[in-house]
């Protein structure tokens, strides 16, 4: 009996122990159950894009979307002959390399996603272009040539440009295309600089920029338009000529002024204006240019043009004269002599007008003498214009038919106004509309 009752304890408890076990299986199972049920404790994966195709040498940026983990994904290509891949984080880049297909697959834990690539090949290629194919660069100075790879209208930045220059004592050019020119010489002066480049392996044709080296000279003036006067009768902001100095005339070459004596200064019109003494000076009414110019050493001349207007001044006489159209008359002569600028009145070539007509004249010390007169109105106050080179002068005159300083020129006016009532071709209308004044003797 003793033996029978442990027999029975001992079932007991191995009854026990597997009721037990079989609870501690049940509950494992049954969580592992709940979390497979449960998507929100998954990672998840997917890509901006599902097909891609590209032409050769082309690239497109994938982007993958995780959810449920911090992993970093991970990005495979089936066939990395077709299609190189640059990671960077969460997305990727797809480099086209040559024709064919190809799959991309991103992983993030157990999950993934794909991208089908199909690469094709148009024919067309990357080319280098140029801003400029030739330039005129100053000595000492620095260029940069403005080089880049173009591919379907964009620029390829990581494309791998090269520069070889043909001449290199004319200049030196770094990596980035940057050219240092020397000091001009006549003996080199010019060179060719040879652009190749390289994308993804692809050689491109090779591209050249042509230049030349040119003197550095630089001509400075105040003033490339000037206005002068023939005279300064009356305000002393009217000058008739003006200083090298003034001018601010500069030649400036590799940096150092020269002086005057290297500099050719010229009137392209002498009788307007002229260079000399170190001075433009004004001559004649008018408009031409004055030319600074400098020969270097390529003998290359290097210019810079200034206008020049002359005016010629207007001054008022001051004065009232009567003239006397009997040619025998005394009074047909012009005192001048009482002008406030008499001292500048030079009439050797000058036009006298008298309204609209234009008067014949001798000039001796200061006094006007008429000999005739073309087309000229009898009248008062009629506009006197004495044109000098160097100063218009202007006043007012009465123009008499006749003065009459006696009873023979009182005869003489009746008589020209009978014979032109009855004849009137006989004297003209102007004596019978004639201006008549009594002179001052009578």
């Amino acid at each position: 009996m003793k033996r029978l009752k442990r027999s029975k304890i001992i079932l007991s408890l191995c009854m026990m122990l597997t009721m037990l076990f079989a609870t501690a299986i049940f509950a494992s199972c049954e969580k592992a159950e709940d979390s497979d049920s449960d998507p929100s404790s998954s990672e998840t994966i997917s890509l901006s894009q599902e097909q891609v195709t590209l032409d050769l040498f082309e690239s497109a940026t994938i982007f993958a979307t995780k959810t449920n983990t911090d992993e970093a994904v991970t990005f495979k290509s089936s066939e990395e002959s077709v299609v190189e891949l640059k990671v960077d984080g969460d997305s990727v880049t797809l480099i086209a390399k040559a024709e064919g297909e190809a799959t991309v697959t991103a992983k993030v834990g157990k999950a993934s996603a794909e991208v089908a690539v199909t690469v094709t090949d148009s024919g067309l290629r990357p080319y280098i272009t140029l801003s400029a194919a030739t330039a005129d660069i100053t000595e000492g100075k620095t260029y940069s040539i403005n080089a880049s790879v173009q591919y379907k209208g964009n620029t390829l930045d990581d494309a791998q440009l090269s520069y070889e220059i043909d001449n290199p004592s004319v200049a030196q050019i770094d990596e980035q295309g940057n050219l240092t020119v020397g000091d001009y010489s006549n003996d080199a002066h010019s060179a060719v600089v040879t652009i190749s480049g390289v994308y993804r392996g692809y050689a491109m044709s090779s591209e050249s920029f042509e230049f030349n080296v040119k003197e550095d000279v630089v001509i400075n003036v105040n003033s490339t338009v000037i206005d002068l006067y023939t005279a300064d009768p009356f305000n002393e902001g009217h000058i008739s000529e003006l200083g090298y100095d003034e001018l601010g005339i500069a030649v400036i070459v590799k940096g150092t002024e020269l002086e005057a004596s290297a500099i050719t200064i010229t009137s392209n019109d002498e009788d307007v204006v002229v260079y000399a003494d170190n001075k433009i000076q004004a001559v004649g009414n008018g408009t031409t240019t004055i030319t600074v110019s400098y020969t270097g050493v390529s003998g290359n001349v290097y210019s810079e043009a200034i206008t020049v207007t002359v005016i010629r001044p207007t001054v008022e006489l001051g004065i009232e004269s009567v003239i006397d159209l009997d040619k025998s008359a005394a009074s047909n002569t012009l005192d001048l002599s009482d002008s406030p600028y008499a001292e500048l009145i030079d009439l050797d070539g000058a036009v006298i007008t008298i309204g609209d007509g234009k008067a014949e004249y001798t000039f001796v010390d200061k006094n006007v003498t008429f000999t005739s007169f073309d087309n000229c109105a009898v009248g008062e106050d009629l506009d006197l214009v004495i044109g000098t080179k160097t100063v218009e002068f202007k006043g007012k005159v009465n123009l008499a038919t006749l003065i009459i300083r006696s009873y023979e020129d009182f005869e003489t006016m009746r008589a020209n106004y009978e014979a032109n009532v009855e004849t009137s071709s006989s004297f003209g209308a102007k004596y019978r509309d004639g201006y008549y004044i009594l002179g001052q003797d009578v």
